[in-house]
Protein backbone atom coordinates (compact mmCIF):
# COMPACT_ATOMS: atom_id res chain seq x y z
CA UNK A 1 0.00 0.00 0.00
CA UNK A 2 1.17 3.84 -1.20
CA UNK A 3 2.01 6.04 2.05
CA UNK A 4 -0.26 7.91 3.35
CA UNK A 5 1.23 9.19 6.24
CA UNK A 6 4.65 10.72 7.04
CA UNK A 7 5.95 9.21 10.43
CA UNK A 8 8.94 11.85 10.81
CA UNK A 9 7.14 14.68 10.38
CA UNK A 10 4.26 13.32 12.70
CA UNK A 11 6.81 12.74 15.54
CA UNK A 12 8.73 16.04 14.92
CA UNK A 13 4.81 18.03 15.79
CA UNK A 14 3.76 15.97 18.54
CA UNK A 15 7.30 16.47 19.99
CA UNK A 16 7.19 20.23 19.29
CA UNK A 17 3.62 20.34 21.32
CA UNK A 18 4.16 18.02 23.84
CA UNK A 19 7.58 20.73 25.05
CA UNK A 20 5.33 23.47 24.38
CA UNK A 21 2.76 22.37 26.86
CA UNK A 22 5.65 21.10 29.50
CA UNK A 23 6.79 24.74 29.59
CA UNK A 24 3.65 26.02 30.70
CA UNK A 25 4.10 24.20 34.27
CA UNK A 26 6.49 23.07 36.48
CA UNK A 27 5.77 19.79 35.89
CA UNK A 28 3.36 18.27 33.04
CA UNK A 29 1.46 14.67 34.01
CA UNK A 30 1.45 13.29 30.28
CA UNK A 31 -1.70 10.29 30.33
CA UNK A 32 -0.53 8.21 27.17
CA UNK A 33 -3.26 5.48 26.63
CA UNK A 34 -3.47 2.81 23.88
CA UNK A 35 -0.57 0.61 23.09
CA UNK A 36 2.97 2.10 23.30
CA UNK A 37 4.37 -0.60 20.99
CA UNK A 38 2.45 -2.00 18.12
CA UNK A 39 0.19 0.25 17.41
CA UNK A 40 -1.74 -2.07 14.85
CA UNK A 41 -4.82 -0.16 14.35
CA UNK A 42 -2.55 3.20 13.70
CA UNK A 43 0.04 1.61 11.34
CA UNK A 44 -3.14 0.02 9.04
CA UNK A 45 -5.31 3.06 8.94
CA UNK A 46 -2.03 5.91 8.40
CA UNK A 47 -0.29 3.77 6.25
CA UNK A 48 3.54 5.54 7.01
CA UNK A 49 2.71 5.25 10.77
CA UNK A 50 5.54 3.22 12.47
CA UNK A 51 4.30 0.78 15.12
CA UNK A 52 6.78 2.49 17.44
CA UNK A 53 6.30 6.03 17.23
CA UNK A 54 5.01 6.70 20.43
CA UNK A 55 7.96 5.41 22.19
CA UNK A 56 10.30 6.83 19.51
CA UNK A 57 8.47 10.43 20.50
CA UNK A 58 8.99 9.80 24.11
CA UNK A 59 12.86 8.93 23.28
CA UNK A 60 12.82 12.32 21.47
CA UNK A 61 11.67 14.07 24.76
CA UNK A 62 14.71 15.22 27.21
CA UNK A 63 13.87 14.38 30.43
CA UNK A 64 11.04 12.39 32.00
CA UNK A 65 9.79 9.43 34.34
CA UNK A 66 7.19 6.69 33.51
CA UNK A 67 4.54 5.47 36.14
CA UNK A 68 2.83 2.38 34.85
CA UNK A 69 -0.64 1.60 36.05
CA UNK A 70 -2.20 -1.71 36.51
CA UNK A 71 -5.57 -2.33 37.49
CA UNK A 72 -6.21 -5.03 40.84
CA UNK A 73 -9.45 -5.46 39.55
CA UNK A 74 -8.25 -6.40 36.03
CA UNK A 75 -5.49 -8.93 37.67
CA UNK A 76 -8.05 -10.69 39.73
CA UNK A 77 -10.51 -11.22 36.71
CA UNK A 78 -7.41 -12.58 34.96
CA UNK A 79 -8.93 -10.32 31.91
CA UNK A 80 -7.85 -10.51 28.68
CA UNK A 81 -6.81 -8.28 25.97
CA UNK A 82 -8.69 -9.67 22.85
CA UNK A 83 -6.63 -7.70 20.37
CA UNK A 84 -3.82 -9.57 21.37
CA UNK A 85 -4.84 -12.66 23.07
CA UNK A 86 -2.30 -12.21 26.11
CA UNK A 87 -3.52 -11.84 29.71
CA UNK A 88 -4.10 -8.62 31.11
CA UNK A 89 -0.34 -9.70 33.14
CA UNK A 90 1.29 -10.73 30.38
CA UNK A 91 0.45 -7.51 28.50
CA UNK A 92 1.60 -5.72 31.47
CA UNK A 93 5.05 -7.37 31.95
CA UNK A 94 5.37 -6.98 27.91
CA UNK A 95 5.30 -3.68 27.62
CA UNK A 96 7.08 -2.78 30.41
CA UNK A 97 9.98 -5.11 29.19
CA UNK A 98 9.45 -2.97 25.48
CA UNK A 99 10.18 0.09 27.41
CA UNK A 100 13.12 -0.88 28.93
CA UNK A 101 14.64 -2.70 25.69
CA UNK A 102 13.96 1.07 24.18
CA UNK A 103 16.65 2.49 27.06
CA UNK A 104 13.71 4.29 28.54
CA UNK A 105 13.02 3.16 32.61
CA UNK A 106 9.72 2.30 34.33
CA UNK A 107 10.19 4.28 37.45
CA UNK A 108 7.25 3.10 39.40
CA UNK A 109 4.05 0.41 39.23
CA UNK A 110 1.57 1.55 40.43
CA UNK A 111 -1.40 -1.37 41.47
CA UNK A 112 -4.62 0.66 41.75
CA UNK A 113 -8.42 0.14 42.99
CA UNK A 114 -6.74 -2.33 45.34
CA UNK A 115 -9.37 -3.98 47.63
CA UNK A 116 -7.40 -6.62 48.64
CA UNK A 117 -6.83 -9.00 45.60
CA UNK A 118 -4.87 -11.59 45.90
CA UNK A 119 -3.61 -11.67 42.61
CA UNK A 120 -2.58 -8.24 42.53
CA UNK A 121 -0.33 -8.78 46.13
CA UNK A 122 1.21 -11.90 44.34
CA UNK A 123 2.07 -9.95 40.92
CA UNK A 124 3.60 -7.05 43.37
CA UNK A 125 5.74 -9.75 44.88
CA UNK A 126 6.77 -10.77 41.05
CA UNK A 127 7.38 -7.41 40.28
CA UNK A 128 9.65 -6.25 43.53
CA UNK A 129 11.50 -9.85 42.77
CA UNK A 130 12.59 -8.29 39.14
CA UNK A 131 13.51 -5.14 41.04
CA UNK A 132 10.69 -2.84 40.29
CA UNK A 133 9.34 -0.08 42.71
CA UNK A 134 5.77 -1.08 43.06
CA UNK A 135 3.15 1.28 45.06
CA UNK A 136 -0.28 -0.05 45.79
CA UNK A 137 -3.08 2.65 45.84
CA UNK A 138 -6.47 1.94 47.22
CA UNK A 139 -10.00 2.20 45.67
CA UNK A 140 -11.58 5.15 45.80
CA UNK A 141 -15.35 4.77 47.01
CA UNK A 142 -17.97 6.71 44.94
CA UNK A 143 -14.87 8.10 43.12
CA UNK A 144 -15.80 11.02 41.20
CA UNK A 145 -19.71 10.66 41.95
CA UNK A 146 -18.95 12.26 44.63
CA UNK A 147 -16.01 14.95 45.19
CA UNK A 148 -15.74 14.87 49.03
CA UNK A 149 -15.22 11.49 49.15
CA UNK A 150 -12.79 11.55 46.12
CA UNK A 151 -10.35 14.17 47.34
CA UNK A 152 -10.23 12.38 50.69
CA UNK A 153 -9.27 9.09 48.46
CA UNK A 154 -6.51 10.79 46.88
CA UNK A 155 -5.29 12.75 50.27
CA UNK A 156 -4.73 8.74 51.51
CA UNK A 157 -2.93 7.67 48.50
CA UNK A 158 0.57 7.67 48.88
CA UNK A 159 2.51 10.70 46.91
CA UNK A 160 5.25 9.69 44.59
CA UNK A 161 8.17 11.91 44.65
CA UNK A 162 9.61 12.50 41.17
CA UNK A 163 12.18 14.48 39.78
CA UNK A 164 11.58 15.33 36.46
CA UNK A 165 9.34 17.68 34.79
CA UNK A 166 7.47 15.46 32.37
CA UNK A 167 5.66 12.42 34.18
CA UNK A 168 4.55 9.74 31.79
CA UNK A 169 1.50 7.90 32.81
CA UNK A 170 0.95 4.57 30.77
CA UNK A 171 -0.74 1.14 31.38
CA UNK A 172 -1.96 -1.85 29.31
CA UNK A 173 -5.31 -1.11 28.47
CA UNK A 174 -8.52 1.07 29.24
CA UNK A 175 -9.82 1.37 32.81
CA UNK A 176 -6.02 0.75 34.22
CA UNK A 177 -6.41 3.91 36.72
CA UNK A 178 -4.19 6.12 34.46
CA UNK A 179 -6.14 9.17 35.61
CA UNK A 180 -6.83 8.55 39.41
CA UNK A 181 -2.56 8.29 39.80
CA UNK A 182 -2.40 11.40 37.58
CA UNK A 183 -5.17 13.38 39.78
CA UNK A 184 -3.78 11.74 42.97
CA UNK A 185 -0.07 13.15 42.21
CA UNK A 186 -1.82 16.62 40.91
CA UNK A 187 -3.77 17.23 44.74
CA UNK A 188 -0.04 16.20 46.49
CA UNK A 189 1.80 18.83 43.98
CA UNK A 190 -0.64 21.62 44.55
CA UNK A 191 -0.53 21.04 48.57
CA UNK A 192 3.32 21.38 47.97
CA UNK A 193 2.66 24.62 46.11
CA UNK A 194 4.31 23.19 42.81
CA UNK A 195 2.81 24.43 38.88
CA UNK A 196 1.11 20.99 38.09
CA UNK A 197 -0.58 20.19 35.04
CA UNK A 198 -2.17 17.54 32.72
CA UNK A 199 -2.87 16.46 29.24
CA UNK A 200 -3.39 13.53 27.50
CA UNK A 201 -1.93 12.31 24.70
CA UNK A 202 -4.25 11.58 21.98
CA UNK A 203 -3.95 9.73 18.34
CA UNK A 204 -7.98 8.70 17.89
CA UNK A 205 -10.51 9.96 16.75
CA UNK A 206 -8.58 13.25 15.47
CA UNK A 207 -9.87 16.73 16.25
CA UNK A 208 -9.15 18.36 13.26
CA UNK A 209 -11.07 15.86 10.94
CA UNK A 210 -14.70 15.63 10.51
CA UNK A 211 -17.08 13.42 12.63
CA UNK A 212 -17.98 11.39 9.10
CA UNK A 213 -14.43 11.24 8.45
CA UNK A 214 -13.41 7.35 7.77
CA UNK A 215 -10.33 7.73 10.04
CA UNK A 216 -12.60 8.75 12.84
CA UNK A 217 -15.45 5.96 12.20
CA UNK A 218 -12.61 3.56 11.78
CA UNK A 219 -11.75 4.06 15.33
CA UNK A 220 -15.88 3.78 16.27
CA UNK A 221 -15.10 0.62 14.28
CA UNK A 222 -12.33 -0.35 16.56
CA UNK A 223 -14.08 0.47 19.68
CA UNK A 224 -17.57 -0.86 19.02
CA UNK A 225 -17.15 -3.82 21.64
CA UNK A 226 -16.81 -1.03 24.07
CA UNK A 227 -19.47 1.33 22.73
CA UNK A 228 -17.87 4.36 22.27
CA UNK A 229 -18.92 6.85 20.05
CA UNK A 230 -17.50 9.89 18.30
CA UNK A 231 -19.33 13.42 18.76
CA UNK A 232 -18.94 16.97 18.52
CA UNK A 233 -17.05 18.26 22.06
CA UNK A 234 -19.73 21.09 22.89
CA UNK A 235 -17.70 22.67 25.46
CA UNK A 236 -14.78 23.71 22.59
CA UNK A 237 -18.10 24.94 20.09
CA UNK A 238 -19.59 26.71 22.85
CA UNK A 239 -16.05 28.15 23.57
CA UNK A 240 -14.56 28.62 20.02
CA UNK A 241 -17.76 28.50 17.58
CA UNK A 242 -15.79 25.84 15.97
CA UNK A 243 -16.21 22.01 15.39
CA UNK A 244 -13.71 19.30 17.17
CA UNK A 245 -14.20 15.81 16.97
CA UNK A 246 -14.18 14.16 20.14
CA UNK A 247 -15.29 10.88 21.88
CA UNK A 248 -18.14 10.29 24.59
CA UNK A 249 -15.82 8.84 27.30
CA UNK A 250 -13.72 11.93 27.42
CA UNK A 251 -17.07 14.66 27.06
CA UNK A 252 -18.71 12.23 29.65
CA UNK A 253 -15.91 12.82 32.05
CA UNK A 254 -14.77 16.14 31.26
CA UNK A 255 -17.56 17.86 33.62
CA UNK A 256 -16.91 15.75 36.63
CA UNK A 257 -13.14 16.60 35.93
CA UNK A 258 -13.25 20.00 36.23
CA UNK A 259 -15.08 19.81 39.23
CA UNK A 260 -12.19 18.12 41.04
CA UNK A 261 -9.75 19.98 39.62
CA UNK A 262 -11.33 23.33 40.31
CA UNK A 263 -11.35 21.79 44.07
CA UNK A 264 -7.61 20.64 43.88
CA UNK A 265 -6.47 24.50 41.74
CA UNK A 266 -8.76 26.97 42.97
CA UNK A 267 -8.95 28.13 39.20
CA UNK A 268 -12.45 28.20 37.46
CA UNK A 269 -10.27 26.77 34.05
CA UNK A 270 -7.93 24.52 35.71
CA UNK A 271 -4.60 24.88 33.08
CA UNK A 272 -6.39 26.90 30.95
CA UNK A 273 -8.33 24.13 29.80
CA UNK A 274 -12.34 24.75 28.58
CA UNK A 275 -13.07 21.76 26.70
CA UNK A 276 -11.52 17.81 26.53
CA UNK A 277 -9.89 18.96 23.25
CA UNK A 278 -8.11 21.13 24.68
CA UNK A 279 -6.80 18.87 27.19
CA UNK A 280 -5.55 16.53 24.72
CA UNK A 281 -2.50 16.97 22.33
CA UNK A 282 -3.03 15.68 18.76
CA UNK A 283 -1.25 16.30 15.67
CA UNK A 284 -1.76 13.37 13.76
CA UNK A 285 -3.13 15.56 11.04
CA UNK A 286 -0.18 16.88 9.91
CA UNK A 287 1.47 13.45 9.35
CA UNK A 288 -1.64 12.89 6.81
CA UNK A 289 0.39 13.66 3.46
CA UNK A 290 -2.23 11.64 1.51
CA UNK A 291 -5.69 12.13 2.71
CA UNK A 292 -7.32 9.63 0.20
CA UNK A 293 -5.18 6.79 0.88
CA UNK A 294 -5.93 7.34 4.75
CA UNK A 295 -9.39 7.25 3.75
CA UNK A 296 -9.21 3.96 1.72
CA UNK A 297 -7.13 2.23 4.08
CA UNK A 298 -9.57 3.14 7.01
CA UNK A 299 -12.12 1.84 4.93
CA UNK A 300 -10.74 -1.62 4.43
CA UNK A 301 -10.30 -1.49 8.14
CA UNK A 302 -13.38 -0.86 8.89
CA UNK A 303 -14.78 -3.57 6.80
CA UNK A 304 -11.84 -6.38 8.84
CA UNK A 305 -13.42 -4.73 12.14
CA UNK A 306 -17.07 -5.72 10.85
CA UNK A 307 -16.21 -9.50 9.97
CA UNK A 308 -14.35 -10.21 12.96
CA UNK A 309 -16.81 -8.74 14.95
CA UNK A 310 -19.86 -11.29 12.90
CA UNK A 311 -17.03 -14.27 13.30
CA UNK A 312 -16.83 -13.77 17.47
CA UNK A 313 -21.14 -12.90 17.45
CA UNK A 314 -21.37 -16.64 15.83
CA UNK A 315 -18.58 -17.99 17.97
CA UNK A 316 -21.21 -16.65 21.25
CA UNK A 317 -18.21 -14.48 22.49
CA UNK A 318 -19.58 -11.13 20.93
CA UNK A 319 -22.97 -9.12 21.74
CA UNK A 320 -25.72 -8.06 19.57
CA UNK A 321 -25.41 -4.51 20.47
CA UNK A 322 -21.58 -4.61 18.86
CA UNK A 323 -23.19 -5.87 15.57
CA UNK A 324 -25.99 -3.33 15.62
CA UNK A 325 -23.23 -0.94 16.31
CA UNK A 326 -21.27 -2.35 13.45
CA UNK A 327 -24.11 -2.14 11.09
CA UNK A 328 -25.06 1.93 11.48
CA UNK A 329 -20.93 2.37 10.90
CA UNK A 330 -20.85 0.39 7.70
CA UNK A 331 -23.98 2.51 6.43
CA UNK A 332 -21.74 5.22 7.46
CA UNK A 333 -19.25 4.65 4.60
Amino acid sequence: MKKGFDANKYITAQTKEINTRIKKFKKLYLEIGGKLINDNHASRILPGYRKTTKIDIMKKLKSLEILYCISAKDLESNKTLSTEKRTYQQQALRDIKNIQKFKLKVNYIVITRYTNEKKALEFKKTLEKKGYKVIIFNEITRYTTNIIHTLKGFQKHPFIKTKENLIIITGPAGNSGKMSVALSQIYHETKKKIQTGFAKYETFPIYNLSLNNPINIAYEAATADLGDKNMIDPYYKKTYKKNATNYNRDIENFGILQQILRKITKRRYPFGYKSPTDMGINTVKQGIINLKICEKAAKKEIISRNKRYLYEYKKGRENKKTIERMSQLMKRI
